[in-house]
C-alpha cells in the first residue's frame, strides 16, 4: 500500500500524520477542521474527514437561488482573528472561474464562486480550516 492509497482508505489517520510531522507523540499547535464539499444546486453538501475545532457548520446559499455565494455558520465562535488560516483545492474547469474561500468573523465562512463574475453553480472543493492556538 503506498502513500496515496493510505491518504484515499484512512483519511483522519493520515491528516493526523501529516499534521503531526509524521512524529509520534507531538501535539500539533493547532485545531483543524478538513472537508471537501460539493454543490450542483441548493445548498452545498460537506463530508467530513476530521473536525478537532469544536464547532459544526452548516452550509447554506446566501441568498436562495442565487447561485455563487454561500456561507457555512459555525456552531461556536472559533475562527479567532490572526490565527485562522484556510486552505482550499478546487479544480476550476477553465480560467473564466474564480473560487474564493474567506472567515468573516469568529462564526461565518463564506464562499464565492464566480464564472466571468457572475455566480457560477457546480462545484467540489477539498478544504482544510485551521486555528493556531
Amino acid at each position: 500500500m503506498n502513500l496515496s492509497e493510505i491518504r484515499r482508505m484512512f483519511p483522519i489517520i493520515w491528516n493526523a500524520f501529516r499534521r503531526n510531522s509524521g512524529v509520534l507523540g507531538y501535539t500539533p499547535k493547532y485545531k483543524v477542521c478538513t472537508l471537501h464539499l460539493s454543490h450542483s444546486s441548493g445548498n452545498p453538501i460537506q463530508t467530513v474527514s476530521e473536525n478537532t475545532l469544536g464547532a459544526t457548520i452548516t452550509w447554506e446559499e446566501e441568498v436562495e437561488g442565487v447561485q455563487g455565494v454561500y456561507t457555512g455558520t459555525l456552531s461556536a465562535n472559533v475562527l479567532t482573528e490572526g490565527k485562522t488560516n484556510i486552505f482550499y483545492n478546487v479544480n476550476l474547469p477553465t480560467e473564466e472561474y474564480t473560487f474564493h474561500v474567506q472567515r468573516n468573523h469568529a462564526g461565518l465562512l463564506s464562499i464565492i464562486f464566480r464564472q466571468n463574475g457572475v455566480g457560477a453553480g457546480t462545484f467540489e472543493a477539498d478544504i482544510e480550516i485551521r486555528v493556531y492556538y
